[in-house]
């Protein structure tokens, strides 16, 4: 397997995205992904990963922070997407675990699953 960087997502992503959300079975295009991409990116407690292998993105990995009133806030990971011919080769621990080093840099206590 070819050597996997995981990074903020670029606009220049939206169709790998849109295509991994596709394969998945959702309903969603280029352009749509990227009017999302566009809303998010002016929120300060989300943030977008993918993982990209040099050629491609193979996945990715969306993540957001939660500040309840009666708790200690969390990130939640709302979304975690591996191309199917590469899931357990490590690639969706690789974005958790972005996830997770976001999520203590911004203050939130650990990550969980919505």
């Amino acid at each position: 397997m070819k050597t996997t960087t995981i990074r903020p997502m670029a606009l220049v992503d939206a169709d790998a995205i849109a295509a991994l959300a596709q394969a998945a079975g959702y309903q969603t295009t280029r352009d749509e992904v990227a009017d999302r991409h566009a809303v998010t990116t002016g929120i300060q407690n989300q943030m977008i990963f993918v993982a990209d292998d040099g050629t491609s993105v193979i996945g990715w990995a969306h993540v957001y922070g939660i500040v309840p009133l009666h708790a200690a806030g969390y990130a939640a990971l709302v979304t975690l997407m591996v191309r199917p011919d590469l899931r357990r080769q490590g690639v969706g621990r690789s974005l958790m675990d972005e996830c997770r080093r976001w999520a203590q840099a911004n203050g939130f206590v650990d990550l969980r699953l919505p």
